[in-house]
């Protein structure tokens, strides 16, 4: 999981389990010569418990003498804007604030807490959920050859001893009693009832269950590879067109597999794509299915030619979202990070005597006067419509033109944020151009940083 010189940074969310890893990684580091950091995001879920968490971790780091990189996310908003679970929404948020920091900041591994408790309740939540082999593999030890479970083979119990033996505080997150919530119903009743009453060693099995069907899963892709270089023809217009001719003498297991590999070479991930969604292109395959089309989620379509099965993306959904910035947030070198698109920004507010001069200033960084700003700022996609008036030209521009005659690509264009005051003026088209709103004057006092960080 690490080698000498790495730049490690731990997820530290102030609970039992990352105290532990952090410390244990703290006490490691000078014989295995690591560089460590500490990564929290505060959820924005529990009000002052959230607020509480945050200090803490920080003061953790600052008395272990490691950097400390904050971030504040509003899960419940993104929930609700992108239509996910309330876990699925934290998981997504706290891998792009990670992934975005790390990058930001040079390191080239980032270390979560998970272990083998969380393993077995995992494995059995999907099993309720019905998922497949992928899903029974549970939480892998290395994912993306960078982000590492370092305590994937202790329990909560080895955890918890750890802490005690070495006097360590930590804090409690009451949600995590709420059950309401399945996998708290999970740990909380069904692995208790089943280990008290049909096998004492259930997390354990679990635990080597899964672990035998994540080694059998990796073999499975590797012998999927030879079959999907058989089967699979570049589509004209991208995406991929699978020969009927190849796909039809193959078992069903290997024709499962070898679609779900066309769909996630085409649409970069498998995400919502279900069972369903496989049998029902499967469907596609007889001859009488000649010249059907099949929409799936994320653009994805699939169309049943003489020949092939063509598998094909449509162009770049532009996913609503916007998100509020008061100015009582500024005042702590805040990030808002943006999973749509692969970004954050990052806010502080300087005396204007500090802003460098015009010609030093990158696109990724933008400075308003502070005073003539209203709040609350507004971080959201482009919509139809959109109009600004840009820095150092009369006039006003539509944005979409702007994106045209600057030539830059739809797919940025999606990724591509809006920075608004709260009277609905464009300020910034981050990473691109800033407007006339809000510029500073030789009597400006203080004075509005604006970065965008990309992943």
């Amino acid at each position: 999981m690490i080698f000498p010189y790495d730049a490690v940074l731990t997820a530290v969310s102030g609970g039992p389990d990352s105290v532990a890893l952090l410390h244990i990684l703290h006490s490691l580091a000078p014989a295995i010569s690591i560089r460590l950091g500490v990564a929290h995001l505060n959820h924005q879920l529990r009000g002052h418990e959230s607020e509480r968490d945050a200090y803490f971790v920080e003061s953790l780091a600052k008395k272990l003498d490691l950097p400390y990189h904050g971030g504040n996310m509003d899960v419940g908003e993104y929930r609700r804007s992108q239509k996910l679970s309330w876990e699925e929404a934290g998981r997504l948020l706290r891998y792009s604030f990670f992934e975005i920091t790390a990058k930001q900041y040079g390191y080239n591994r980032i270390a979560t807490a998970h272990h083998a408790d969380d393993n077995a309740e995992l494995v059995l939540m999907r099993l309720i959920r019905g998922s497949g082999p992928a899903g029974f593999s549970g939480i892998p030890p290395v994912r993306e050859g960078w982000i590492i479970r370092p305590l994937i083979r202790l329990y909560r119990s080895d955890i918890m001893e750890y802490l005690k033996e070495n006097g360590l505080d930590y804090v409690t997150d009451a949600s995590n009693q709420e059950l309401k919530y399945l996998r708290n119903r999970i740990r909380h009743r069904l692995i208790p009832e089943l280990s008290n009453d049909y096998n004492p060693s259930v997390r354990r099995h679990l635990n080597r269950f899964a672990e035998i069907i994540r080694d059998e899963d990796h073999f499975m892709e590797e012998i999927i590879d030879e079959w999907f270089e058989k089967a699979a023809d570049p589509a004209e217009k991208g995406g991929t067109a699978l020969r009927i001719s190849s796909l039809m003498p193959l078992h069903r297991a290997l024709i499962r597999r070898i679609l779900r590999r066309a769909i996630k070479e085409t649409k970069g991930d498998l995400r919502k794509i279900t069972f369903d969604h496989i049998r029902s292109a499967m469907n596609l395959l007889p001859e009488t299915s000649v010249g059907n089309h099949l929409d799936m989620p994320d653009g994805i379509g699939i169309d049943r030619t003489k020949d092939h099965l063509l598998i094909t993306k449509g162009k770049p959904e532009e996913s609503d979202y916007e998100y509020r910035i008061d100015i009582d947030l500024l005042y702590h070198h805040r990030r808002l990070f943006l999973p749509e698109a692969g970004a954050a920004i990052r806010f502080s507010i300087i005396e204007s005597s500090a802003v460098p001069p015009s010609g030093s200033i990158d696109r990724n960084t933008a400075f308003f006067d502070l005073e003539k700003i209203r709040f609350p700022l507004l971080i959201r996609n482009r919509r139809p419509g959109d109009r600004f008036a840009p820095f150092g030209m009369q006039g006003r521009q539509k944005v979409k033109k702007y994106f045209i005659d600057h030539k830059i690509h739809r797919e940025a264009r999606v990724r591509c944020p809006l920075l608004l005051s709260a009277n609905g003026q464009i300020l910034w088209i981050a990473g691109h151009r800033r407007s006339r709103e809000a510029p500073l004057r030789p009597h400006s006092r203080k004075a509005l940083k604006a970065e965008l960080l990309l992943a």
